[in-house]
C-alpha cells in the first residue's frame, strides 16, 4: 500500500507534469546567471547558456548572445536585437551567433541573442515551427529577452528582429503579432507570412534574393505593411554564389543582404550605400532575374 504521507508529493509532481510547458516554465524554473567573456573583437563579448523547455522536440536548447563592452570589458547594451535562426542552424551547439550579426555589438551597441528551437528543415508549416504564433516559442524568447534586460541593465524599450530564411519568417510572424513590441524589423529570404492585422508606425525591412522562392510573398507583405501605415521597405538583392564550386544558391543571402540588414538594423542613415556594391565580375548570371532589376527599390 502507498503510505498516505507519499501522496501528497507525488500529487504535487503530477501537478507539476501537466502544467510544466506554461506555468511551470514561465513563473517557477529561473533562468541561469548571463555570464560573458570577451573575445578577440574589441569592444565585443559574448556567452549563453543551456536552458530548459520542456518541448517535444526538444526539453533543452540553448541560448547564445554577443554585447557591446566598453574599455574595461564592462557589458554596456543599449538595446536588445532578437536573431530568427534560420532552419536547422544549430545555435546551442555552436555556441555563438553568425559572425555578420557582430557589428550590431561592436559598432552599435546592441545586446543581440537567440535560442536554437531545433527545428528541421521543411518543419515551417508544423505546429512547432519557432515563427508560429501559437507554438510558445515566442513567449520563449521573450522571456530570455527580458532576464537579459535585467542580467546586463538594458535600458527598458522596444526590441528589434533581424533574421534569415525560416528565422526571417518567425520576424514577421512575431512582429505581425506583437507590433508595439518592436520599433524594427529586418529579414532576408523569408515565407509563409502573416497579415498585418493593425496599423504601426515601425520600420520593415524585407529582402528576397534575385529568385528567391519567397521574393513575390515578401513584396506583397510589404506591400500590406505600407497599406496599414509602416515605413517598410522591400529590396531584391543578389544571392550567393560560390565560385570555387561555379554554383549559386539561389535562397541563400549574399553579403550585400547581411549588411543592410544590419545597418538599418543599427539605424544608420546611411544604410542603402551597400547598394552601389555590385556582384563580382565571376558572380554566374543564371542568378539574375530577368523580369526584375538587381536593385530594386519598391519603397523608401
Amino acid at each position: 500500500a502507498v503510505s498516505r504521507w507519499f501522496v501528497p508529493p507525488l500529487a504535487v509532481l503530477i501537478l507539476l507534469a501537466v502544467l510544466d510547458h506554461c506555468f511551470l516554465f514561465h513563473t517557477i524554473v529561473k533562468l541561469p546567471n548571463a555570464k560573458y567573456q570577451c573575445g578577440e573583437i574589441p569592444h565585443m563579448g559574448y556567452g549563453g547558456f543551456r536552458l530548459w523547455v520542456g518541448k517535444e522536440q526538444c526539453a533543452t536548447t540553448g541560448v547564445a548572445y554577443i554585447l557591446p563592452v566598453d574599455d574595461n570589458g564592462k557589458p554596456c547594451p543599449k538595446g536588445i536585437v532578437i536573431y530568427g535562426p534560420y532552419l536547422g542552424e544549430n545555435i546551442a551547439d555552436i555556441g555563438r551567433l553568425p559572425s555578420w550579426l557582430n557589428n550590431l555589438a561592436a559598432k552599435y551597441g546592441y545586446l543581440v541573442f537567440s535560442i536554437a528551437p531545433h527545428n528541421k528543415r521543411g518543419d515551417i508549416q508544423g505546429p512547432d515551427y519557432y515563427g508560429n504564433e501559437n507554438s510558445g516559442w515566442d513567449k520563449i524568447f521573450f522571456r530570455v529577452a527580458e532576464h537579459l534586460r535585467r542580467q546586463f541593465n538594458i535600458p527598458k524599450g522596444q526590441m528589434k528582429m533581424i533574421g534569415q530564411s525560416g528565422g526571417g519568417s518567425m520576424v514577421q510572424r512575431l512582429h505581425a503579432k506583437h507590433p508595439a513590441l518592436f520599433s524594427s524589423v529586418a529579414w532576408a529570404n523569408g515565407a509563409n507570412f502573416k497579415l498585418y492585422e493593425h496599423t504601426g508606425t515601425g520600420k520593415i525591412l524585407g529582402i528576397s534574393n534575385w529568385s528567391d522562392g519567397g521574393a513575390p510573398d515578401t513584396e506583397e507583405i510589404i506591400n500590406q505593411a505600407i497599406s496599414n501605415g509602416y515605413d517598410a521597405t522591400f529590396l531584391a538583392c543578389p544571392p550567393m554564389f560560390y565560385p570555387d564550386k561555379g554554383v549559386t544558391d539561389r535562397h541563400t543571402a549574399w553579403d550585400m543582404s547581411f549588411n543592410l540588414l544590419v545597418d538599418f538594423t543599427g539605424e544608420n542613415p546611411d544604410w542603402m550605400r551597400h547598394l552601389a556594391f555590385q556582384p563580382p565580375k565571376h558572380f554566374s548570371p543564371c542568378s539574375a532575374n530577368p523580369r526584375r532589376p538587381a536593385l530594386d527599390i519598391l519603397h523608401q
